[in-house]
């Protein structure tokens, strides 16, 4: 019963991290440092603003995916998260380091969300 909590928090944990990362600073406030973020990758300021619609739906997509998965895909979204985060990490390091400087940074977010990502994938009850 325990693992399957934990399974279930984990779950909802990680796709709300993954909305809300989409919608509030992709969609609803993209002015807060989301558009530097794409400019800064060499995206005309027309393109930028694109971008960063197509990624926050990309986040959103993938948050819901944690609460609509079976169990059997879990083990794949898990690795993905913390693949992918790892990656975005090290994107954002190289491109716009002063970032990690900020509360509620980069690092702190990302190895949050990999640490539940770890925790989810040894909780994953065996078949």
């Amino acid at each position: 019963m325990r693992l399957a909590l934990t399974q279930r928090l984990m779950r909802l944990v990680l796709g709300l991290c993954w909305i809300y990362q989409g919608v509030v600073p992709k969609l609803l406030f993209p002015d807060t440092g989301e558009l530097r973020m794409v400019q800064s990758l060499g995206f005309s300021p027309a393109a930028t603003h694109h971008v960063a619609l197509a990624v926050g739906i990309g986040e959103i997509l993938f948050g819901l995916l944690f609460w609509v998965l079976p169990r059997g895909g879990l083990q794949v979204a898990y690795w993905l998260n913390i693949v992918g985060l790892l990656g975005l990490g090290i994107g954002v390091l190289v491109s716009q380091p002063a970032v990690f400087s900020a509360p509620f940074n980069p690092f702190s977010l990302n190895l949050s969300m990999m640490a539940l990502a770890a925790v989810g994938l040894l909780t994953i009850p065996d078949e």
